[in-house]
């Protein structure tokens, strides 16, 4: 090998590490968002699920649900999950709603993290910022149907 070469190889290694520490970079922050996502909605599934079958739960209840759910990666507040429900033809019941819900009457549990609740997704959100995109969080819905 020529002294020259050895050079060279070092120039083109400073040059690309950025881009490839980037790119994993990126990538791990992008697992950790789909992650959250999914731990998101699997929150607002079972919480619906569970107020879809007990009608006489309390909002506390199933705000306790959802959070107990999403635990494992997120700490969820109360501000961050809504409820609603629409009766049989799909009107939404304004508050206070009946206890318990009418059978065939839809109850909704959405979920809203921030961008800076989840693991990683705000270093990608400033990223993003960068190039003019607004990644402001996770937000999911999930809709039962009263047993």
């Amino acid at each position: 090998m020529r002294n020259g070469q050895n050079g060279q190889a070092m120039v083109e290694f400073a040059l690309i590490l950025p881009v490839f520490l980037l790119i994993i970079t990126v990538a791990f922050s992008l697992g950790f968002a789909f992650a959250a996502k999914q731990v998101a909605a699997n929150a607002a599934g079972l919480s619906a699920m569970y107020w879809s079958e007990n009608p006489a739960a309390t909002t506390s209840d199933i705000d306790s649900e959802c959070e107990n759910a999403a635990k494992s990666m997120l700490s969820l507040n109360a501000g961050e999950i809504t409820l609603s429900v629409q009766d049989a033809n799909g009107n939404p019941v304004p508050q206070p709603w009946p206890s318990p819900l009418p059978a065939n009457d839809y109850v909704t549990v959405a979920v809203t993290v921030p961008a800076a609740d989840v693991p990683g997704m705000d270093a990608l959100s400033g990223a993003m910022s960068y190039f003019g995109l607004n990644l402001s969080g996770i937000s999911v819905s999930e809709t039962f149907l009263v047993q």
